[in-house]
C-alpha cells in the first residue's frame, strides 16, 4: 500500500492549529478518496489488474464499513467474482526504474453508490467521510534504545503507521515532538502509558481520541501494549505478531474497530426515522450548497428534503439511516454546525420585537387602566401591538403542531 496525502493533510492542519493558536469547536477530519486504492503491479495485463482490483475491493469495503466483518458476508464473497463491475475507472502510473518487481502503480476508483449498496445489503455499518482525529503516542524499543515516533521521526515505524492509517481511512497523526512536547512528555511517560501526562500534551492537537503504545521485540516476535482514550474513558489491550509491520497493522485495525463501534451507523431496516432540522446562519446560495454537501456527507443521513426557507434559516426534513443519536454524534464531530440553545431559537429580530411588544402591552394596559386614552391612535397602536405579538406566538404554536417530528436547532458555522 502507498501513502496518500490525507495523513499529511491531518498533520498540516494540526501544525497550523498549534502555530496559529486556533481553537476549533470540533475536531473531525473530512477524509478524502475513501473509494480510491493505489496498488503496485508487476505489469498491465488483465490477470495483474484483476488481482489488484480484488485486493482494492476488499480494502475499500473494510474502509467504508469500518469493520473487517464485511469480508465474512456471503453476499460480499459472491461479489468477488464480478469485482470489475464495481470499478468506475483505473489508470497506471510508471514508477522509477529502481522498483523492478512492481514497476507500475494502478489507481483503482470504485463506484461509491455500488460499494455503499453492498454494505447495506450485508446489514453492516456505513462509515461516512467525517471521521474523528486520533493522535498516536508510540514508543519503539530497538537496539538503539527507546524512541518516540514523532511526525519528523526517522523511525521505519512512522511509514508503516501512515500506510496502515490510509488503508483503514483513519485520520491519524503523531506528535511533533518539538520543544513544547518535550517539556511535557518523556519517552518514559509513553513507555509507561501515563495517560494523564499524555492527555495534557494532546490538548494542543485537538484530537478526539488518543492511542498510547509501546512495542518491543521479544525473541522472534513483537509485542505491543496499548491504551486507547476517548472522552475520558480508557481501554487497555495487548497485541503480539511475528513482525513489527504486522503488529502495527493489527494495532491500526484494532483502533479502527474501536472508533467504528462508536461512530459508524447501522441502517435500521424497515424503519424510516425522520427529524426536522432548522439550520440558521445560512446567508447565501454558496453557504446553502456547502451546508447541503456537508449534511449529505454524514453517514447517519439517508436523504434530505428542503421544505422551506425562513430568512436565513433552512427547514430541512431529514431521513435517517440509523438512529437520532448517530446523527447527533456525527454532527458533533465537526465544527460546521453549533447547537442553538432554547432561548436563541427565535431569530434575534423576532425576540427583540416580542420583548418590545410585551413591554408595549404593559404600557398600553397602564394607559387604559388610568383612563388616559385621549385619541384613537393610541388605541390603534395598542391593538396592532397585541395582534403582532399574538401572531408571533400563534405561528410558533402552529409550526410545532403542523410537524409531528422532533426538531433539531443548529447554526451553520461555514
Amino acid at each position: 500500500m502507498l501513502k496518500t496525502t490525507f495523513i499529511q493533510t491531518c498533520l498540516l492542519v494540526a501544525c497550523l492549529v498549534v502555530m496559529l493558536g486556533i481553537v476549533p469547536s470540533g475536531k473531525a477530519v473530512e477524509v478524502a478518496d475513501l473509494y480510491l486504492v493505489k496498488w503496485p503491479v508487476s505489469d498491465q495485463n488483465n490477470t495483474a489488474r484483476w488481482r489488484a482490483a480484488l485486493a482494492g475491493f476488499k480494502e475499500v469495503l473494510v474502509r467504508k464499513s469500518g469493520s473487517q466483518q464485511i469480508l465474512r458476508d456471503d453476499g460480499v464473497q459472491q461479489a468477488y467474482r464480478k469485482v470489475t463491475s464495481y470499478l468506475q475507472r483505473f489508470e497506471y502510473i510508471h514508477q522509477d526504474d529502481s522498483n523492478e518487481e512492481f514497476p507500475y502503480i494502478i489507481s483503482l476508483y470504485f463506484e461509491p453508490r455500488l460499494i455503499d449498496a453492498l454494505i447495506r445489503e450485508a446489514k453492516l455499518p456505513l462509515w461516512g467521510s467525517n471521521r474523528p482525529l486520533t493522535i498516536l503516542w508510540l514508543a519503539v524499543e530497538s537496539e538503539d534504545g527507546r524512541q518516540i515516533v514523532g511526525a519528523n521521526s526517522d523511525s521505519p515505524a512512522l511509514q508503516v503507521v501512515e500506510n496502515n492509517a490510509t488503508r483503514r481511512g483513519l485520520p491519524l497523526i503523531t506528535p511533533l515532538m518539538d520543544l513544547e512536547d518535550e517539556l511535557i512528555v518523556t519517552t518514559s511517560d509513553v513507555w509507561g502509558r501515563f495517560s494523564s501526562t499524555i492527555s495534557q500534551a494532546s490538548q494542543r492537537y485537538f484530537s478526539d481520541s488518543q492511542l498510547i503504545g509501546k512495542i518491543q521485540a521479544m525473541g522472534e516476535s513483537w509485542r505491543g501494549q496499548f491504551t486507547y482514550i476517548n472522552q475520558g474513558k480508557e481501554l487497555a489491550f495487548e497485541l503480539s505478531s511475528s513482525s513489527q509491520e504486522i503488529l502495527l497493522a493489527d494495532m491500526t485495525d484494532k483502533l479502527a474497530e474501536l472508533l467504528c463501534s462508536k461512530y459508524c451507523v447501522v441502517e435500521q431496516v424497515g424503519e424510516t426515522n425522520e427529524v426536522m432540522l432548522r439550520l440558521s446562519g445560512v446567508n447565501n446560495f454558496v453557504e446553502y450548497k456547502a451546508a447541503e454537501v456537508y449534511l449529505e456527507s454524514l453517514s447517519a443521513i439517508r436523504k434530505l428534503y428542503l421544505v422551506g426557507i425562513d430568512e436565513h434559516t433552512l427547514k430541512i426534513r431529514v431521513s435517517l439511516l440509523g438512529d437520532l443519536e448517530s446523527l447527533i454524534k456525527g454532527i458533533s464531530l465537526g465544527n460546521q454546525m453549533t447547537v442553538v440553545e432554547l432561548e436563541d431559537r427565535l431569530p434575534k429580530q423576532l425576540v427583540s420585537d416580542k420583548e418590545e411588544n410585551d413591554q408595549a402591552l404593559i404600557d398600553g394596559a397602564n394607559i387604559l387602566d388610568a383612563e388616559s386614552v385621549q385619541n384613537e391612535s393610541v388605541a390603534g397602536s395598542l391593538n396592532t401591538t397585541r395582534a403582532k405579538t399574538n401572531h408571533i406566538l400563534s405561528n410558533e404554536k402552529e409550526y410545532k403542531n403542523k410537524i409531528p417530528l422532533e426538531v433539531l436547532y443548529y447554526r451553520w458555522n461555514g
